[in-house]
């Protein structure tokens, strides 16, 4: 996924706040991560099911929400690009 991806993918959940919308991240058939956007905080909740960590991001910090996602699948490639 690309950053210009990640950055759609926010603001489509951002639009459509109303709706509870959760995108889910898979590779390798595995869900590394999930998104949502939390209308009533105005905030991007990140759940990482590898370590079960959750981060919360102001919803003007689109950027850093991006990078976080972007690190997320990255570190994920490598571990599996390891294994093999």
């Amino acid at each position: 996924m690309i950053s210009e991806d990640i950055k759609t993918l926010l603001e489509t959940l951002k639009e459509y706040r109303h709706s509870e919308i959760t995108h889910s991240v898979f590779q390798n058939g595995r869900m590394i991560l999930s998104i949502c956007y939390l209308e009533q905080d105005k905030s991007y909740k990140i759940t990482y099911f590898e370590n079960e960590n959750i981060e919360f991001f102001k919803d003007k910090e689109v950027e850093l929400v991006t990078l976080s996602i972007h690190n997320a699948i990255r570190n994920n490639e490598k571990k599996t690009y390891q294994l093999n």
